[in-house]
């Protein structure tokens, strides 16, 4: 493969980042072919030595996503996040997805665990059946007790989810570290 044709895949590959990241990454490696002809290395051997354009470009992508994921952490940063590292290898399905999906149940459950403490508690109280023997002042503490309690969980996983992003992102970062070998 010679260099413009290598140039071409790597461009359609990476057509949905920014145009002006297109640009600098192009130019990155228009410049690796520049340097590597001086040295009197062939457009072919070049190309082969940096691989395939298509995985090559997964790994560019993954690092932006990443990267984007860390400037600005969203649910849906860290979701294509997570997607663009699963991409990079098979061994990523489990190695990547498994834990990611496993803890957005925990933050999920939690979160219906507050919500449920916060709703629920009322509620049940307003529909219990009367006879309980349990003095009105000692049901009122009770129900503002769970809902407190709910509100707290809430929040605790509000603050666990932004430090799950965070850990996130650095595990994802340090999974294509190793795949590119630099871990």
């Amino acid at each position: 493969m010679d260099k413009e044709r290598f140039i071409h895949q790597l461009r359609v590959h990476l057509r949905d980042l920014p145009e002006e990241e297109i640009a600098e990454i192009v130019s990155d490696y228009e410049e690796h072919f520049r340097f590597g002809m001086q040295e009197g290395r062939s457009e072919e051997d070049l190309a082969k030595s940096l691989g395939d354009p298509s995985d090559l470009a997964k790994e560019i992508r993954a690092v932006a996503l990443v990267k984007k994921a860390e400037d600005t952490t969203s649910a849906d940063n860290l979701i294509r996040a997570v997607v663009a590292t699963i991409g990079l290898g098979l061994f990523n399905l489990i190695v990547v997805l498994v834990p990611f999906l496993l803890l957005v149940m925990i933050l999920a459950t939690l979160f219906l665990v507050g919500i449920a403490f916060t709703l629920g508690t009322p509620a049940a109280l307003l529909y219990a059946p009367a006879g309980f023997g349990v003095h009105p002042v000692a049901a009122v503490a009770f129900v503002t007790g769970f809902m407190a309690l709910g509100l707290l969980i809430i929040i605790g996983d509000y603050y666990v989810a932004r430090i799950f992003a965070t850990m996130t992102v650095r595990y994802l970062k340090w999974n294509i570290a190793v795949i590119q070998g630099r871990a």
